[in-house]
């Protein structure tokens, strides 16, 4: 999330690959059953008019996903 200076939301970005791993006789990590994936890949913030710039927020954890 990104918040002006008085705490109000300017931008939102929910990441699109959630991480589900079962390891047989290990951890299961299913990050899926407790949030709901993005529909973008990017969520861009115009932040020109209070910071002088344009930035983009994504989020790229794995090289599974070369297209961020």
């Amino acid at each position: 999330m990104v918040l002006d200076g008085s705490g109000a939301t300017v931008s939102t970005y929910r990441k699109i690959h959630l991480f589900d791993v079962d390891v047989p006789d290990g951890p299961v990590l299913m990050e899926s059953r407790s949030t709901a994936p993005g529909a973008a890949a990017l969520a861009v913030v115009d932040a020109e008019e209070a910071l002088g710039f344009t930035f983009g927020l994504t989020t790229c954890y794995v090289l599974r996903f070369p297209e961020l």
